[in-house]
C-alpha cells in the first residue's frame, strides 16, 4: 500500500463505510488522490538532492552559478569538478590549495611545494631556498625549450635563428602571475624574491605534471583565485 494511501487510512474515521482495505469503490478514490501529494513529496526530495553535486538535476545552473566554463562534457566529471568548486570554502595554505585542486579529478595528479627544500636528516642544515631557474628549471620562454639530441651532439649549436638539427624540445616550466592583463612576467633572479615563488608541478620536485591542454585557462584562473596574491606561480606544467 503506497504511502499516501495509508496516510488516509489513518485519517479516516473508524468505521466499517470508510474501510479502505478492499478493492472498494472507496479505496480507488483515495487511490486517486495519492497523487497529488506523492509528486510534491518527490519535487522537495528532488530538490533536497540539487544540494548535492553528486545528485543535484540542476547541473547547468550550478555550474553557471560557480562560473565554470563548459570544457568538460563526461557528467560525471562535470560533477566532481563540480563537487571540487563547491567545497572551497577559502583558505591559502600549500595544503589548502593543493586539497582543492586535487578534488578535480583532471587535476588529482598536481601538487603544490613551497619555497624550500626540506632537510633530509636532523643533521643537515637549514632548508635550501629554491632558485626557480637552477632549481626549478623555469624560463621566460613558457613551456618549451630546445635541448641536445644526444644521437647527434655534434650538431647542436648555438645559433640565432632558432633551433637546429639534432636540437630536440621538451616541456619547461614557467611564471604565472596574472591572465590577460598585457604585462609579461619574468622568472625572479634576486634571491630576496625566491621566497616569494609557490611551486606547481607533479608529486616529485621539480617533475612536470600533464594537464589536459583544453582546461589550460580553468586551470591557470583556479590557481590564481585561491593562492595568494604575493606569490609567483612556478608552473611545473605540461599541457597535453
Amino acid at each position: 500500500m503506497a504511502f499516501f494511501l495509508r496516510l488516509f487510512q489513518r485519517l479516516l474515521p473508524l468505521a466499517k463505510a470508510w474501510q479502505i482495505t478492499l478493492d472498494t469503490t472507496m479505496r480507488q478514490f483515495f487511490d486517486g488522490l495519492t497523487g497529488l501529494p506523492d509528486s510534491v513529496r518527490t519535487f522537495f526530495d528532488d530538490r533536497f538532492e540539487d544540494r548535492d553535486p553528486q545528485t543535484t538535476q540542476q547541473l547547468d545552473e550550478w555550474e553557471q552559478q560557480f562560473g565554470l566554463p563548459a570544457t568538460v562534457t563526461v557528467e560525471q566529471e562535470r560533477r566532481d569538478r563540480l563537487a571540487a568548486a563547491w567545497q572551497a570554502l577559502g583558505g591559502q595554505s600549500p595544503r589548502y590549495i593543493q586539497d582543492t585542486v586535487q578534488a578535480d579529478t583532471d587535476f588529482a595528479d598536481v601538487f603544490v611545494h613551497e619555497f624550500w627544500s626540506a632537510r633530509t636528516t636532523p643533521s643537515d642544515a637549514a632548508p635550501t631556498i629554491r632558485d626557480p631557474i637552477a632549481d626549478a628549471g623555469l624560463t621566460n620562454t613558457p613551456e618549451f625549450s630546445f635541448v641536445c639530441d644526444s644521437a647527434f651532439p655534434t650538431v647542436c649549436t648555438a645559433s640565432p635563428f632558432g633551433p637546429v638539427c639534432g636540437a630536440i624540445s621538451v616541456a619547461t616550466g614557467f611564471i604565472l602571475v596574472n591572465k590577460d592583463d598585457g604585462v609579461s612576467y619574468g622568472v625572479p633572479t634576486n634571491a630576496d624574491d625566491f621566497p616569494y615563488v609557490l611551486y606547481i608541478g607533479a608529486q616529485t620536485f621539480p617533475n612536470l605534471v600533464q594537464i589536459p591542454i583544453g582546461r589550460r585557462d580553468e586551470f591557470e584562473t583556479l590557481l590564481l583565485s585561491i593562492c595568494p596574491g604575493q606569490q609567483w606561480l612556478g608552473m611545473l606544467v605540461e599541457y597535453v
